[in-house]
């Protein structure tokens, strides 16, 4: 019986097929979200090659998760929106105290007004999620070129199991 995972579906987005047109990744568009090459320019050229390299990794790691999230947010925008619009139209009729004061209810001003306030929460959010990537990214970046300028001070003999001192001798 033959297999039903095929290799040239274009909906298959396993790593080995990131190249496929087929495939939306826009990766411009995240470049302009964090581009850690121009953040930590002069540092990243005093690191040694391998520094240099973990951080790449680190850096390529982020773009992925950070990619990841923006085609995710792209494609569940609306939905997460409808979320948010039902949450605070069932929160307007369920406590008529958050009604806008003395205005009468007409409905569709509310309702504009839910909308307009479902969209602006879920973009806050999505912007929220983004950051704490690109935060983590860099907070990861900024300790691996940290432990590589160590790693150079301390120089290739050095014993790292002196630190530890919970080591057993």
């Amino acid at each position: 019986m033959p297999s039903q995972y095929d290799e040239n579906d274009p909906r298959n987005a396993n790593p080995g097929r990131r190249n496929n047109p087929g495939i939306h990744r826009d990766s411009g568009e995240v470049r302009k979200e964090f581009n850690f090459e121009a953040e930590f320019g002069e540092r990243l050229a005093s690191l040694s090659p391998e520094g240099r390299q973990s951080v790449d990794a680190i850096a390529r790691h982020g773009t992925d998760r950070l990619e990841r999230e923006m085609n995710d947010q792209r494609r569940s925008h609306k939905y997460r929106v409808a979320i948010e619009e039902n949450r605070r139209l069932k929160d307007l009729v369920r406590h008529p105290e958050l009604r806008l004061g003395d205005i009468k209810l007409d409905g569709q001003s509310e309702i504009t007004q839910i909308e307009d306030l479902a969209k602006k929460t879920v973009t806050r959010r999505e912007e929220n999620y983004r950051e704490n990537i690109r935060e983590e990214t860099r907070y990861s970046i900024e300790r691996e070129m940290s432990d590589d300028r160590q790693r150079r001070e301390r120089g290739p003999d050095y014993d790292v199991s002196r630190d530890d001192p919970e080591r057993e001798r």
